[in-house]
């Protein structure tokens, strides 16, 4: 796994013990001032390492942790 998604998984594992449950795109792109591919990507990633789950029904990925 990147850097970069460990990164984010680290940022979404710490939104998380603050009660938020569900995540879309922005909840990384903007802390680490990602551009919407590179965000794709590790969400794509996270996904595929099994530690996110895509609902893949919206436009914008949301997601909530493994």
């Amino acid at each position: 796994m990147t850097s970069l998604s460990e990164k984010s998984l680290e940022l979404l594992q710490a939104k998380r013990e603050s009660g938020i449950k569900v995540f879309k795109d922005l909840d990384i792109m903007i802390p680490l001032g990602l551009s919407f591919p590179v965000v794709s990507d590790v969400i794509k990633e996270l996904e595929e390492n099994g530690y996110i789950d895509v609902d893949h029904r919206y436009v914008n990925s949301r997601f909530t942790l493994v």
